[in-house]
């Protein structure tokens, strides 16, 4: 199927199945969808992924190959030293969860859908400290912080070796 403009096809669907692209809808100069976007069937990979679908702050989904997070100052404001350490991660106690039925069968019948899982509560985690989850537009917590997580264990970890080596002077110290 083709649907073209006056110069131009403006929507193909591939239908070659020996191609890469065999059923894909290719959409010339970009899309635009206002509410849901489902992909049942989306190729999935057991090996080394190259880039990852990430939505930018402008609605627009972009395949980026460093897991849509900026590590480089060049792109960071900087307030100093993170406050988030030992006592933010002693705060957050663990759970064991397994993921809602979504109405979506196909995802509801995964097998990792169903499974025992360890983790955190995203809402616990809001209460503890802000800047550990993220929202959805209406305000509402959704989801761990995954990097400011990491940030909070790698300080928590400095601090207790600082405690650690401390200790160990106190003990060689000791007559």
């Amino acid at each position: 199927m083709t649907i073209k403009g006056e110069t131009q096809a403006l929507v193909t669907a591939a239908l070659d199945a020996a191609s890469s692209t065999g059923g894909a809808l290719q959409v010339t100069g970009g899309a635009s969808i206002a509410k849901r976007l489902w992909i049942p069937a989306i190729t999935a990979s057991s090996g080394l992924q190259t880039a990852v679908l990430c939505q930018s702050s402008g609605g627009e989904m972009i395949a980026d190959s460093v897991a849509c997070l900026a590590s480089s100052e060049d792109a960071k404001n900087i307030f100093g030293p993170s406050t988030l350490g030992l006592a933010t991660v002693m705060s957050i106690d663990t759970i064991d969860f397994s993921y809602r039925d979504t109405g979506n069968e196909r995802f509801d019948n995964a097998p990792n859908h169903r499974m025992v899982r360890a983790g955190f509560s995203a809402e616990q985690a809001s209460r503890v400290d802000a800047r550990l989850v993220a929202k959805d537009a209406d305000g509402k917590v959704r989801t761990i912080v995954q990097d400011s997580f990491i940030a909070a264990l790698w300080r928590g970890m400095r601090e207790q070796q600082a405690k650690i080596e401390s200790l160990d002077r106190r003990i060689q110290e000791r007559p």
